[in-house]
Parts: C-alpha cells; structure tokens; sequence
C-alpha cells in the first residue's frame, strides 16, 4: 500500500462519520502535508519508519495541526507503524496554540498597520474584508463574485449553502470601510478569475508571516459590532445583535469574542 491509498483510506474514514466537510477536509490535508514532508505520496507504507514519525511531529509547531495529524495517525494504526500513545498525547502537549501569549492584549489599530503595508492587495483585501464581515477564514477564502455586493450603503456578502458553518446560509452586511469598498470593487471588476481570494491554507500562513493570527479579526469584529450597537439601542439588544452579527446559536458562544482580549 502506498501513502496516497492511505490517505484515500482516511478520507473514506472520515466521509462515514457526520463531520462538515471543511473540517473532514482540514483533517486529511493535515495529514496529507505531514507524512508528504517524509515521504512522497508513491512510497510504501511498509517503509514508514516509527522514528521518522516521532521526528516529525517534534516538528509540528502548533496544537490544532499537531492534533489533527495525531487524530489521523490513531485512526491508521491498523495500517502503519505508529509512535506509542504517551508519545502522542505528548506531542499535543508540548505544542503552542498560535503567536497569541496567554495574557496578550491584542491592539486593532495595530493589527490594521500591519494589514495596511501588505503589498499583495488579494490579500489586504481579504484580511480587510474579514475584520468588517466576521467571515471565518474558510468562508472567506470561499467567497465568489457572485456572494458579494457593493452598493452606496456599503458591502453586502452572501455566504451560501456549503460555506457557512454547518452548512447554513447567510446576508452579510459589513460595517463600513470606504477604502475597502472602492477598492475591492476595483479588484472584483478587473479580476478574470471567479474565486476572489486564495485558498484557506495560504491565508492563514500569509496572515502568520505578517503577524496576524486570522481569527483575531473576527474577535475584532465582534467588538466592533457590539461598540457601534451599544451606542445605538444600550447594552442588551447590543448583545443580540452582536449575537446574529457573529452567526451564533447561543449568546454564550459570542460572550466568549466579546471578553477576548482585542482592544478596539
């Protein structure tokens, strides 16, 4: 059996439990990516040596990739030779949650100086987009021409059937951004192609080189939200907006963003 039957393998795995697409997607590119580092997709699994396992995930550096190789490697033992089960939960262990510290106070205006000198404009687009939509980064690298609308009242998105989370649909109306919105009009008008950003993965890692953690700006957003409604109609129905703006079936999801620590 060679590497890319095994992979094959694992999706078939995940296809039969009720798990979103993105996220049974997520779990096979990761593992795809870790054993494509130490082998190529042709070589035998027979030749998959234990220890260049263990040297791999010594490798990994963040928790959510190193737990979603190792939830792949535990569903494949039947078929390949794995590190022992203390050295995975230990693998877990050792690894860091992203560029966040603990404590850290995140600044906006900080975040928007590090967006603003990007010099892809695909990019700074799209991290702009994120932090006036609320659009999670799979949402966003999703986005068509078709899902977005740019009036004199601003930019509205439709996140349709199989990109919202749980396959929900959507309206998006952003809060306002003139640049953005002159801009990215620009962009949708001279662009040939129909997608409008990169894929998931480039995103995230440009957004890392760059010094920006994705979901920040989703926090940012929802503080956003919550300060401009607070102003218009008090605290309490700024709460449910804030709750619908974010998509959120239970307040208690949203309470979770508005105590992040993002300074807007």
């Amino acid at each position: 059996m060679k590497v890319r039957e095994l992979l094959e393998i694992y999706t078939e795995q995940l296809e039969q439990e009720e798990l979103r697409g993105k996220t049974r997607q997520t779990y096979v590119n990761s593992l795809d990516r870790f054993l494509t580092r130490i082998y190529s997709r042709e070589a035998e699994i027979k030749d998959i040596k234990n220890q260049d396992i263990v040297n791999g995930l010594k490798k990994l550096k963040l928790k959510t990739e190193a737990s979603a190789v190792v939830n792949g490697l535990r569903r494949l033992k039947p078929y390949m030779d794995i590190p022992e089960e203390k050295v995975l939960k230990e693998t877990i262990a050792s690894k860091h949650t992203g560029p966040r510290k603990h404590n850290e106070v995140k600044e906006l205006n900080k975040m928007l100086k590090k967006i603003n000198v990007i010099r892809d404009k695909k990019l700074k687009l799209g991290y702009r987009l994120a932090l006036v939509s609320g659009l999670r980064v799979f949402e966003l690298a999703n986005l068509k021409k078709g899902d977005i609308e740019i009036s004199p009242s601003g930019i509205k998105i439709n996140v349709c059937d199989g990109n919202g989370k749980g396959g929900k649909s959507a309206v998006i109306n952003c809060l306002r951004d003139n640049y953005l919105e002159k801009s990215l009009k620009e962009h949708l008008e001279s662009s040939t192609e129909e997608k409008v950003f990169y894929s998931k993965d480039y995103i995230m890692h440009k957004a890392l080189e760059s010094g920006i953690q994705c979901h920040d700006l989703r926090r940012a957003f929802c503080k956003l939200v919550y300060k401009e409604k607070k102003n218009e109609v008090g605290a309490y129905r700024a709460n449910i907006a804030v709750q619908k703006a974010m998509r959120h079936t239970k307040f208690s999801t949203t309470k979770i963003y508005l105590n992040s620590k993002i300074k807007v």
